[in-house]
């Protein structure tokens, strides 16, 4: 079997990847979709530089990469083959098998199996993206649309969303008050207000805000960088705080009725057993019994999950500390910048605060999440 585009099959060892000298390649195609770059825009930018596809290549026996010459367009990148490479989770170290199989033994056409199906061994290998940077990318594409030509200006494209029904906000130019570019929930602008409201805010004001808060950011760092990480600790702990008790008290839930659910299942597995209810009617009951089991314990990981990050946080904010130290502040910003610094921005509905309309607006941070909220006010 042929090895990922990036790496090779070792010399010493014929089941080990190791990478090779398209790794580089890998690496800058996760980079460049990190920067807001679509997949259409990427495979421009390595057709224009001439850099051939995975399938213009074929290995020898001795281990080296050669030019296939039947291969008619070799610098032809389809938007399937950066989507491959980015979804694939060989390049973060893991080996993922059993992801598909056939409908049935006459019918041998593959379908996709459930995720949670799918068989993964772990750190197998050499990784050649970061998992935060891999699992950033995955955010990224699940809601990135193809980018408007018409609409170069909007450079917050993906990254916005409702904080009442979590829909993006769409760019909206036309039909504006003197054609001001404003976003909007794309939830109200399709289904109206018996959906969702407004949660208008015009692109001017978006960009103060979060140039604003990237600036402060910045100067904070500069200022002195270890108590710039210790301030970035104490914030994201103290919004995990706000959540944890609630946490705490859901995990107890889960925990009581997944005891209540194997004692059920006990109980009828032994009526069944001895003839008290039928084969058909334990089928049934057990299978919907086994679904809340399985969702149960779904959240209970995810709970879990948010509950671990207090120990991941001291090495998160090193990272956002890092990154951020090498920028000066920053007078304009661009598409690029805000997919480096930002995961996502949240855009909450206009309140009245002290005799004055506000929206709450919750910047997330990369590696870090949100730390503290904004405020625009409306007046």
């Amino acid at each position: 079997m042929r090895a990922p585009y990036g790496y090779q099959k070792s010399p010493e060892n014929k089941h080990k990847l190791i990478p090779d000298e398209h790794a580089p390649i890998v690496k800058r195609i996760f980079r460049l979709t990190i920067e807001g770059k679509t997949c259409g825009a990427i495979a421009n930018v390595l057709k224009n530089e001439r850099v051939p596809t995975p399938g213009a290549y074929l290995r020898g026996k001795d281990g080296v990469l050669r030019k296939d010459k039947r291969v008619k367009y070799p610098y032809s990148w389809f938007q399937s083959t950066f989507r491959d490479i980015l979804t694939n989770e060989v390049y973060i170290g893991n080996i993922v098998s059993l992801c598909h199989t056939s409908k049935s033994f006459k019918d041998k056409r593959l379908i996709e199996r459930p995720k949670d199906e799918w068989i993964r061994a772990l750190n197998t290998h050499e990784p050649i993206v970061d998992r935060e940077t891999f699992y950033t990318v995955q955010k990224r594409i699940s809601i990135k649309k193809p980018q408007n030509k018409a609409n170069p200006a909007n450079i917050f494209r993906g990254l916005v969303f409702c904080g009442d029904c979590d829909a993006s906000l769409v760019y909206k130019k036309e039909n504006s008050i003197e054609g001001t570019p404003k976003y909007q929930c794309n939830l109200y602008v399709h289904r109206g207000k018996r959906y969702c409201t407004n949660h208008s805010i015009t692109a001017k004001s978006l960009k103060t805000i979060v140039l604003d808060d990237i600036n402060r950011h910045i100067k904070l760092s500069c200022k002195n960088k270890a108590e710039y990480i210790d301030y970035l600790v104490c914030q994201t702990n103290s919004e995990i705080n706000n959540a944890k008790a609630s946490y705490q008290k859901e995990i107890t839930k889960i925990t009581q009725r997944l005891d209540e659910l194997n004692v059920i299942l006990q109980s009828m597995y032994e009526d069944k057993v001895f003839k008290r209810i039928s084969e058909e009617r334990y089928t049934s009951m057990s299978a919907n019994l086994e679904k809340e089991e399985a969702q149960l314990k779904s959240r209970y990981n995810d709970i879990k999950s948010s509950l671990s990050q207090y120990s991941q946080n001291s090495e998160a904010a090193k990272k956002i500390a890092d990154l951020i130290e090498q920028y000066s502040p920053i007078t304009k910003l661009d598409e690029v910048l805000l997919n480096t610094f930002i995961e996502k921005i949240i855009i909450h509905e206009k309140r009245i605060e002290n005799e004055q309309q506000i929206m709450p607006i919750e910047i997330h941070y990369r590696f870090i999440g949100k730390i503290g909220t904004s405020v625009n006010n409306c007046n």
